[in-house]
């Protein structure tokens, strides 16, 4: 029997350890490092995540725990680098943005399954929003054009990596391709295989083609947001920092989408002192890139990066129930939290 009762404890244990596929609940008011602080109204405090299927995609999505999707609004979240960036190394900041009763679907690369989950969306809660991080800010200002009940975007360090890319989608590094081409397939018809390894070729296809040399290479462009009325742009200063020492290179040195490519619109700036651009990352990711590619902030100490996380949460709150004004931020609970905020109209 007492055997019997440890195996008993040990599988109970384990089952509540899995993470299912379509349901896991995640008990955030024991997050993974228990000591942690955290100052949410207890009707929202227990997260779920859960996925559904548009397509051949399974979407990732967080929602507070008996919640009325009526009264909850919603969030399209871009991950960096086109959303390509799974969304479970955002994990800890998005289950924290969900606890505001907000309920976070993880954007798709694939524009049509992003069209259909919108669709979703609408009709299920009580707003839309759309949020993205890095270069995922460009597909989130894309996707506002498309609908009309989008009034929103939130951008998070946005980038704008458009000038690096191939206006001519008919090449690659190289190759013509047509619209019948299988590059799976690899159809060879239709492909030029003596330019595959041609040096110059491929230089060519990844370097930005400047038409005139006295113009600023890097001028941005005004942006397309005919749909929305504001925007909230999010600056983690260190993202932008240069020392001379130590010599340090910021992470967004040129490609930042400034508030000025957007026109006759307001625009509300937050500028977070002290954090860098990977810190609202879970930990693992976010002490990686603070050691290798993009400095964050130098407390790495799991309770002062939540806390950084859930004031980003606090204020893109406030601006999605249109209470965001130029003193709502210091209303947040955490007086270490060092900020610029400016309404731009």
């Amino acid at each position: 029997m007492k055997t019997l009762f440890y195996i008993t404890i040990l599988l109970t244990k384990v089952i509540n350890c899995v993470s299912f596929t379509q349901h896991k609940y995640i008990r955030r008011h024991q997050p993974i490092y228990s000591n942690i602080v955290r100052n949410v109204d207890e009707n929202y405090l227990s997260v779920t995540k859960s996925s559904i299927t548009i397509g051949d995609s399974i979407i990732d999505y967080y929602e507070p725990l008996y919640s009325n999707n009526k009264n909850t609004d919603s969030v399209l979240f871009f991950t960096g680098l086109d959303s390509i960036m799974p969304g479970d190394i955002y994990g800890d900041f998005l289950s924290t943005l969900s606890s505001f009763n907000n309920a976070i679907y993880v954007a798709s690369s694939d524009t049509t399954t992003n069209q259909y989950l919108i669709k979703h969306m609408m009709t299920q809660f009580k707003s839309v929003t759309v949020i993205g991080h890095s270069s995922g800010g460009i597909g989130a200002l894309k996707i506002t054009q498309q609908f009309d009940n989008i009034t929103k975007c939130v951008l998070l360090d946005p980038v704008d990596n458009s000038m690096l890319k191939k206006k001519n989608k008919k090449t690659f590094f190289g190759f013509n391709i047509d619209d019948n081409t299988e590059i799976m397939g690899m159809n060879l018809e239709s492909l030029n295989v003596t330019k595959l390894f041609d040096v110059n070729e491929i230089i060519s296809q990844i370097t930005p083609k400047f038409t005139n040399p006295f113009t600023n290479p890097f001028k941005q462009k005004s942006v397309s947001c005919d749909n929305l009325d504001s925007v909230l742009f999010i600056n983690a200063d260190k993202s932008y920092e240069w020392k001379f020492f130590p010599v340090t290179v910021p992470f967004i040195p040129i490609f930042g989408i400034k508030p000025q490519s957007i026109e006759n619109k307001t625009k509300y700036v937050l500028n977070v002192n002290g954090f860098g651009h990977a810190d609202i990352l879970d930990k693992l990711w976010s002490n990686t890139m603070h050691a290798t590619l993009c400095k964050g902030s130098e407390d790495r100490n799991p309770q002062t990066l939540y806390n950084y996380q859930e004031f980003l949460s606090f204020v893109i709150k406030q601006y999605i129930q249109n209470t965001l004004t130029n003193d709502a931020p210091k209303n947040y609970r955490n007086n270490d939290i060092k900020f610029d905020f400016e309404t731009i109209v």
